[in-house]
């Protein structure tokens, strides 16, 4: 109990008054006791030296003794025992049955009063066998001392007084006690209850709980406090609940940034990572508190972050995560007093851009190439042709029509370079709407007819009964099976055979051009539908290909919804495929 504010507070209250009421027991029945007995004393001697007076007036300058009437007067009048003696100390006359006449004053009780002194005492008085109060006044005749006076009155009654006065000072100091207690547990839990809500206040707000309230019933010191505490929750509340608004913004911004955000403390170890730099970085919230170096993909950013947090200078590095090509940002993290309290690593995935960069450059060298062999071509033959090299006509004729058909090459590779570009940019548009499947592919087939019967090739159409329309643009279907067919064409020997076969599985169609050429190694497959990519570029460049039709036939079948495929082996020809979406499956939602 002694422990809390409470008991404290309690056993202080009762303590105090507990003091102070045993000293007021203690010290005011002394008081009192000595004031009724100094009163009493002075009483006897004042009524005394009255007496001593009138007997000195009556005695004509001797000592005259009183009579017996005169003594019983005196006797009620003092309401003490008296006794008168002369200058020897014997008892000439007395009020008292247990004193007679003829005796004298013991020593000590009053004999000093011979000597012209007030003697005053109180004790055990042998000669009544009880408490007493004695007076002694001297009796003087002609200037001398001619005996005395001494008047004893008993104690017992005066004795008695005091004891009520103690034992009403006892029954107040109890009632006094009890008041206390009672005003000193009610004070007390008053002042420790409030106190005792604010700690269990405070414990729910350090658990997160600022909604807590204290009830001010009181206009005091402590309903003040309480008040105040309410007001401090309320702002702690405002403060966290805005802390916690900014850290959720913080955190959703980080989790959907594109680029990838870590941080790391003064020692290198992972504090935050957004989802993004997980998926990077091939690892999870599980990695907070790691190194930075141990993580499985960010071997290289730990020489960056040791780095930036020795110099405090920015840094950045380049690095590869599997097929993903990185670069990291870092920036030291400024603490208190001018310390580094961490690093700050932005990732940001630049495989795309590679890719572009190089597919740009890849470009660049290939349209080059490309346009440097018909123009070197073309460039020969005019300065032969302006040279006046070539005499006969015949000669001349063949000149101007591989001049002819060079720059039919390039119209053809420049058309088709734009077509692309168009394509891969995302800006065209074409109306879309049913395209019937079988007129198409017969109109594409009877535009080789020609060529294949002169070269030889059996041609082949299958088409599957009720084969339902495709939903596009018929001139771009067009253009790409044109594209698939005249490689067939290309590629296929004399005697070979070119087969174009359509058949619905599911809500597509699925169009097929096979061929019986060389066939495509392995290696070559996932490649083949790139810009300029040529499986054997001299034969290709030899028979008029650039390199685009695939890319062509690739982007136009994507822009419908479809896909590419392809299947071959060398030797055994190829079988080049398209799916496309038919009008009902488009049509769904």
């Amino acid at each position: 109990m002694t422990r809390t504010l409470f008991g404290k507070l309690f056993l202080s209250y009762v303590a105090v008054v507990l003091t102070t009421l045993a000293v007021v027991g203690v010290v005011l029945p002394r008081l009192f006791s000595d004031y009724y007995f100094s009163a009493k004393e002075a009483e006897l001697v004042r009524k005394g030296q009255e007496i001593a007076r009138v007997m000195e007036l009556f005695g004509g300058g001797r000592l005259r003794l009183p009579d017996q009437i005169w003594l019983q007067a005196m006797d009620r009048f003092l309401d003490a025992r008296l006794l008168v003696v002369d200058a020897s100390g014997l008892i000439l006359a007395t009020t008292s049955q247990h004193t007679p006449r003829g005796m004298r004053l013991a020593p000590g009780e009053g004999a000093g009063c011979l000597r012209g002194q007030i003697v005053r005492s109180r004790g055990l008085n042998p000669r009544f066998g009880e408490e007493m109060l004695s007076v002694a006044i001297p009796l003087e005749a002609g200037g001398q001392v001619v005996g005395g006076l001494v008047l004893n009155a008993p104690v017992t009654g005066l004795n008695a007084t005091v004891s009520s006065v103690r034992r009403l000072i006892f029954y107040a100091a109890g009632g006094a006690i009890v008041l206390a207690g009672v005003v000193g547990y009610l004070l007390s839990r008053s002042i420790s209850r409030p106190l005792r809500e604010m700690s269990r206040t405070a414990l729910e707000m350090a658990r997160g709980n600022f909604r807590q309230r204290l009830a001010v019933a009181r206009d005091d010191e402590v309903g003040q406090l309480a008040a105040n505490f309410n007001h401090l929750a309320a702002a702690l509340d405002r403060t966290v609940t805005a802390l916690a608004d900014e850290k959720a913004r913080i955190e959703n911004i980080l989790s959907n940034m594109a680029e990838g955000v870590l941080a790391t403390d003064s020692e290198g170890k992972l504090v935050m990572i957004n989802h993004r730099a997980a998926h990077l970085l091939k690892t999870g919230e599980h990695a907070i508190g790691q190194p930075v170096g141990e993580l499985p993909e960010a071997a290289a950013l730990a020489d960056l972050v040791s780095g930036v947090l020795a110099s405090r200078t920015p840094d950045a590095v380049e690095f590869h995560t599997g097929d993903a090509f990185l670069v990291a940002h870092a920036s030291a993290l400024a603490g208190s007093g001018g310390s580094t309290s961490g690093v700050v690593v932005v990732l940001q995935d630049v495989t795309e851009l590679m890719r572009l960069e190089r597919l740009r450059r890849d470009l660049l060298a290939d349209v080059s190439h490309e346009l440097r062999t018909p123009l070197t071509s073309i460039q020969g033959l005019v300065e032969a042709l302006k040279d006046r090299v070539v005499e006969d006509e015949d000669t001349r004729d063949r000149y101007l029509a591989a001049i002819h058909e060079e720059t039919v090459r390039l119209n053809r590779l420049i058309r088709d370079l734009l077509d692309l570009s168009l394509m891969q940019s995302g800006s065209t548009r074409w109306p879309m709407g049913p395209v019937d499947v079988r007129p198409l592919l017969e109109r594409v087939v009877a535009r080789f007819a020609l060529q294949m019967a002169e070269g030889g090739i059996i041609s082949r159409i299958s088409i599957a009964d009720d084969l339902p329309p495709v939903l596009g643009n018929e001139g771009r279907l067009e253009q790409a099976l044109t594209n698939l067919v005249a490689n067939a064409v290309r590629f296929t020997p004399r005697g070979g055979r070119v087969e174009v076969l359509a058949r619905q599985q599911g809500g597509r169609v699925i169009i097929a051009v096979k061929d019986t050429g060389p066939g495509i190694p392995a290696e070559h497959l996932p490649r083949i539908w790139e810009r300029f990519y040529r499986v054997e570029k001299s034969r290709a460049r030899s028979s008029g290909g650039a390199g685009l039709g695939l890319a062509i036939v690739k982007q136009i079948v994507e822009a419908h919804g479809g896909t590419v495929s392809v299947e071959s082996r060398p030797g055994e020809g190829s079988v080049f495929s398209i799916t496309l979406p038919t009008v009902t499956a488009s049509s769904r939602p």
